[in-house]
């Protein structure tokens, strides 16, 4: 049961204030039971390890996701609801199990020898100069992440702007804690368009990754499983790259951490994933009875890996605000845990480590540089707005 600490409705707390609502979550025990959310949620970062490699806590249930909604809604829904649940992160049937292989196998670096030093041109071509004045968001984070995923996906360029808006409306959509007959629609448009444009770009791209997923199309996978996969590979390489370059770039105007990256550059990256924990939850849903830290957990219950609390346990991280790049490399939970581990997590590091270099030698880091960021965040996820570049001292 809640502790007397706990919150009384964690979904609705994470989108008005995540740093209050994981001091409360950290400071009950876990997992803690909230009843007006209907979720279980785990938040120590030993336990949220644990429960993420659990065979017996499946992914995000669509039964779960919908139970509060009307009939006419859940019928309304349903669409986007069959295309998350073959999301790779969401699915362990066949089809994703495959396609989670050949996505993994096309991300190794041997599998496009060149994607890194497309990066890093990519980066310090569209990296403004001067920074000051610029809105590093829309005129260098968008853009550089945009053009990376296009680039990774083998997808037109000319494209970027189309499938950023769909994926922008797919996220909405999965961050809902309430439906929201707007959001809904906007992802009802926006999943028909992506079905369309993944069905040509499954004859026509060329790359590693559309290789990978012609080859589980031609092993069963369905032209279904094709757009799944790729909202995915899209949704998880531009949404949350942009938070984290946001929370690394405001880190690389403090004292020190110009130094920090240029001696530890891989470790500050990973420092600046669990920080940033851009996706507050992993949803998951109880198969059947089972313990965690000796709670029962019941069969069928909703169950809310709380991935941001994880990765700000002081029992863990010690001083968890802070980067310190000589932390273990990725002992966070970004990226998830487990055999539904994120398949795109070092592509998501390389991109961030061009992000935050190119910068750097644009000028960031330097004393006469100011940043001020602006979040947006939903139940589910902390997004970056705005980054604005003044100048004078920090």
């Amino acid at each position: 049961m809640p502790s007397k600490n706990a919150i009384t409705n964690t979904y609705d707390e994470m989108a008005r204030d995540r740093t209050s609502a994981v001091h409360s979550l950290l400071s009950s025990c876990s997992p803690l039971r909230d009843e007006e959310a209907g979720s279980w949620f785990v938040a120590d970062h030993e336990t949220a390890k644990k429960a993420l490699a659990l065979p017996g806590l499946l992914p995000r249930d669509s039964e779960n996701a919908t139970a509060d909604l009307t009939d006419a809604q859940r019928r309304r829904v349903r669409p986007l609801e069959l295309h998350l649940g073959r999301w790779l992160a969401f699915s362990d049937r066949k089809p994703q199990r495959d396609l989670r292989q050949g996505v993994r196998r096309a991300l190794r670096p041997g599998a496009d020898p060149a994607r890194l030093d497309r990066l890093h041109v990519a980066a310090h071509r569209l990296v403004p100069r001067p920074l000051e004045g610029s809105e590093l968001v829309a005129d260098f984070i968008t853009p550089f992440t945009v053009e990376a995923v296009t680039d990774l996906l083998g997808a037109e360029p000319d494209s970027g702007p189309d499938l950023l808006a769909w994926g922008a409306d797919l996220v909405a959509y999965l961050g809902l804690d309430r439906y929201r007959e707007e959001v809904v629609e906007r992802a009802l448009d926006s999943l028909a368009r992506l079905e369309l444009h993944v069905a040509e770009w499954t004859r026509t791209a060329r790359g590693a990754v559309p290789d990978a997923i012609r080859s589980a199309l031609r092993h069963g996978a369905t032209g279904q499983d094709a757009t799944a996969a790729f909202a995915q590979l899209l949704t998880g390489g531009v949404e949350p790259t942009r938070s984290a370059l946001v929370t690394g770039a405001v880190s690389l105007t403090s004292v020190g951490h110009p130094e920090a990256f240029r001696r530890a550059p891989e470790g500050y990256v990973s420092e600046v994933l669990r920080v940033a924990s851009p996706f507050h939850f992993a949803p998951r849903t109880a198969g059947s009875d089972l313990q965690l830290r000796g709670t029962r957990i019941p069969a069928g219950a909703r169950v809310s890996v709380v991935l941001c609390a994880a990765n700000h346990d002081p029992a863990r991280f010690a001083s968890p605000e802070s980067i310190d790049p000589g932390r273990p490399l990725r002992d966070h939970l970004a990226f998830g845990h487990g055999r539904h581990f994120c398949a795109g997590a070092g592509f998501a590091e390389e991109m961030l480590s061009a992000g935050l270099e190119a910068l750097m030698e644009a000028g960031l880091g330097t004393e006469n540089i100011r940043v001020t960021p602006r979040y947006e965040r939903t139940a589910g996820m902390t997004r970056a707005a705005t980054l604005t570049v003044g100048h004078g001292l920090c």
